[in-house]
């Protein structure tokens, strides 16, 4: 016989899909100072703090003074580094 605080998650077995699980979407911030673009495997530090690498094979040539960027979610787990003033997103991981 199970404890009595086994209980709930007995309750909830089998319904642990379909709760709703609150995501954040995206997160903007900018980065600071002087931006000249990216390569592979390029980290790219954010004003908030957060550190992202570049996983994808795409690069950019960009000469640009505090970007404004956002993070977005994408299929399968993947994320997205977009740039205010260019049209290219690439792939990135968070490393801090």
């Amino acid at each position: 016989m199970p404890a009595a605080g086994a209980a709930p998650a007995i309750e909830q077995f089998g319904f642990e899909h379909k709760q709703e699980i609150l995501k954040v979407e995206a997160i903007e911030s900018t980065i600071p100072g002087r931006f000249e673009g990216w390569r592979a495997n390029e980290n790219i530090r954010l004003a908030n703090g957060q550190v992202w690498q570049v996983v994808d094979d795409s690069r950019a040539s960009l000469w640009m003074e505090n970007p404004k960027v956002r993070v977005r979610r994408g299929a399968l787990g993947a994320f997205y580094l977009e740039i205010d003033g260019t049209n290219r997103s690439p792939r990135v991981r968070r490393l801090q």
